[in-house]
């Protein structure tokens, strides 16, 4: 498939923190695209557009390679699937969930993507995750302000320091929160596009 066809939406990948991409770009530019990228096909009434999926990472690294190579890998490998958007949404969770490539934020932001349309239990049956598991996400991203949610899908804010500050109430999840920022910020894990895209997506 044409590289240029392939169409990426924002709100289709949970993955909101992208790192290595220079890397991958290096092992691309050097082997070649060794796994397809997985689109889903829509079809017009006068055309088909192909909606990306999975492999966000290898999308990313090629289209950095195109910005000095414009010809580089003009058409690549993919899979091609059919489905509705929630389909889509689902598999490129699952796929990046058994790759365990997502912070838990950003897990967290998938599910609650989903769960307006299905239940947390059915949802977790499709992901091939307990339900336990889903729950406990779904509440803890619930239960962030917009702030939480930002440091919680940059990764600043684990898992188990976001349920507790959700256990313990507003004002004290709001001292946590601060305290993870400012200590990813001391360490100069914060800030760039990764750090807007986080914050720009709890804010939805």
């Amino acid at each position: 498939l044409r590289f240029k066809a392939i169409v990426v939406r924002p709100e289709d990948n949970a993955r909101q923190v992208y790192q290595g991409i220079k890397e991958l770009a290096a092992s691309i530019r050097h082997s070649g695209l060794l796994e397809p990228l997985v689109v889903y096909e829509r079809k017009g009434k006068t055309a088909r557009t192909y909606y990306l999926r999975a492999g966000f990472r290898r999308y990313r690294a090629i289209g950095l390679i195109r910005q000095d190579e414009r010809r580089f890998l003009d058409e690549v490998p993919v899979v091609v699937k059919k489905g509705n958007d929630e389909d889509g949404q689902i598999d490129s969770l699952a796929e990046n969930i058994q790759r365990a490539s997502l912070t838990p934020g950003e897990v967290a932001l998938g599910l609650s993507r989903l769960a307006g349309g299905i239940k947390p239990s059915d949802l977790a049956t499709r992901l091939g995750v307990s339900a336990s598991y889903v729950g406990q996400l779904l509440r803890t991203w619930n239960g962030l302000d917009e702030r939480g949610r930002a440091a919680f899908v940059a990764g600043q804010l684990p898992s188990d320091g976001a349920a507790e500050a959700v256990a313990r109430g507003p004002e004290r999840a709001a001292a946590m929160v601060r305290a993870a920022e400012r200590a990813a910020k001391a360490s100069g894990d914060v800030g760039g596009d990764d750090g807007k895209a986080a914050a720009k997506t709890a804010k939805a």
